[in-house]
């Protein structure tokens, strides 16, 4: 297996310009579309029927310390017209202890907005119990809950949102996850399926053939696909933490764990497509079909919890990187406990335990023919 490792691993580095291609293209898509703030042009009108001018001031210059949206008051009188004529996407109707959302249509802004006003009600509700139980100025407390750079997302109800919510945004971490998990995609089913090259140039029967076993030829195959993707993936975290400067909120080695079994999924699905492909030509073609599939369903390129089509959610549970995303988020945004990864994590090895053993069946059944 070590010969099979080591072979794989020096026709890698005698040729390696695809993994670079994989690379760069995953730190060029992040930094394009992690550093573009698109959520400036999300303009929210925010008004309350309870709360005096004073105090709608005040939580409105709170709420756009977020920087995610930009809220900004409006008279209680202009929201119908505003709603009306959608001019915006929503309104917000703020209240002492709860808001309402106004939705004009149907767009991916709602959930942000609701992200962010669910934070800023979350600190709030913190801030006002601490300072009634003496522990400090609102003020002083405020910024104690910046500097720790806390998160504290509620559950919220509105008129518009079916469901409740509970989730944070951050744009750096959904763009770098979900584009490293997308181009690790090509990495790995490349490498893998590259047994469909060995058998068409005759390495694969010069292997059969010599002293190795089978079992050590297929392990050797997998291991060297798996080892290729995860090193991707580090490199490409430790990069960007450290080059780049972005916040993994203290989930960085964690992250390292977690996205094993994603890694481990892929691998899987290559063999998978190893038995269903036979030539190289169909790999071209239905790999890259395959992972834009996967990331647009699984939430790579946009949150899925903005998605409210009940079609799409159904289908995302096929999606490997839908767990990948979930895991990554847990580790960095929402500071999950070993039990919460469990269930994701689970779904992730019994996808890679099916697709191995479907997929090695193929490549031993074509193999025998």
């Amino acid at each position: 297996m070590k010969g099979i490792v080591w072979g794989l691993m020096r026709d890698s580095i005698r040729n390696p310009w695809a993994l670079i291609a994989m690379y760069m293209l995953t730190i060029v898509f992040t930094l394009l579309l992690g550093q573009t703030d698109f959520s400036q042009a999300i303009r929210v009108p925010v008004y309350s029927e309870e709360m005096s001018q004073s105090q709608v001031d005040e939580a409105v210059d709170l709420l756009n310390q977020d920087q995610s949206v930009e809220f900004y008051r409006v008279e209680s009188e202009d929201v119908q017209n505003i709603i009306n004529r959608q001019l915006v996407a929503a309104a917000v109707h703020l209240q002492e202890h709860r808001f309402d959302i106004y939705q004009a249509r149907n767009a991916f802004e709602i959930g942000i907005v609701e992200s962010a006003i669910s934070s800023y009600y979350s600190k709030e509700g913190f801030v006002q119990e601490a300072a009634l139980a003496e522990a400090g100025e609102p003020n002083e407390l405020r910024n104690i809950i910046e500097s720790d750079n806390g998160s504290y997302p509620v559950s919220t109800s509105s008129f518009t949102i079916e469901e409740d919510t509970n989730w944070i945004y951050d744009q750096s971490l959904q763009t770098i996850f979900g584009f490293t998990l997308f181009f690790v995609i090509y990495t790995i089913t490349f490498s893998i399926t590259s047994i469909i090259e060995q058998k068409q140039n005759g390495v694969w029967d010069r292997l059969i053939l010599s002293p190795a076993s089978k079992t050590s030829i297929y392990t050797g195959n997998l291991v060297f696909g798996f080892l290729l993707g995860y090193v991707q993936i580090l490199i490409v975290f430790l990069l960007f933490a450290s080059l780049f400067q972005y916040d993994f909120r203290g989930g960085l080695w964690i992250s390292f764990i977690v996205v094993i079994p994603y890694v481990f999924a892929i691998v899987s699905f290559g063999v998978l497509l190893s038995g269903l492909i036979t030539s190289i030509r169909q790999l071209d073609a239905i790999v890259p079909f395959l992972a834009v599939s996967f990331a647009m369903l699984g939430g790579a390129f946009w949150p899925i919890e903005i998605v409210s089509s009940n079609a799409i959610l159904v289908l995302s549970y096929v999606s490997p990187i839908t767990y990948g995303m979930e895991m990554l988020k847990g580790a960095t945004l929402y500071n999950w406990s070993f039990e919460q990864f469990l269930l994701p994590g689970s779904i992730l090895f019994f996808m890679g335990t099916v697709f191995m053993g479907i997929g090695l069946n193929l490549v031993e059944r074509r193999s025998v023919s």
